[in-house]
């Protein structure tokens, strides 16, 4: 099996991007396929401090999503 990376930069957070690809081999290119999207990353925000409940023998710790 075969891999191939391609890194592209500069992609500004949070925009989407459309791709197509295709592969090549001894024989030729192969048919492009279908277009996807995909979304750049971005750093996600910092969630709140969390809040711990102590309940007998067992400690809760909950926070809230960002």
């Amino acid at each position: 099996m075969y891999t191939t990376t391609v890194e592209l930069a500069p992609l500004a957070p949070g925009k989407s991007y459309k791709f197509k690809v295709e592969a090549l081999n001894s024989v030729g290119y192969s048919l492009p396929s279908s277009e996807f999207a995909i979304i750049a990353s971005q750093v996600p925000d910092k969630p709140a401090a969390p809040t711990t409940t102590r309940l007998v023998s067992t400690i809760v710790v909950d926070w809230d999503a960002p």
